[in-house]
């Protein structure tokens, strides 16, 4: 289970147990938003939405993220 706060960009995965399996945080200093998660086959987590460069722009963004949270693309 993935939990995120879109405010301060935190990633969390649980296991079944609810314990803390890693945390991340990631995105820019401004809004950013991921409207969807996919879990691949191998564990790893595509992420779309969009990432706010600045306080006027919005750009579409999809990443890959590993089993430990680590960004394999952005």
């Amino acid at each position: 289970m993935v939990i995120m706060n879109t405010k301060s960009k935190l990633w969390i995965k649980l296991c079944k147990d609810g314990e803390i399996i890693w945390e991340k945080t990631y995105g820019s200093p401004f809004d950013d938003l991921v409207y969807t998660v996919h879990q691949t086959r191998n564990g790893n987590f595509i992420l779309s939405g969009y990432r706010t460069p600045n306080r006027y722009d919005y750009d579409g963004c999809i990443m890959k993220i590993d089993k430990k949270g680590n960004v394999l693309k952005r």
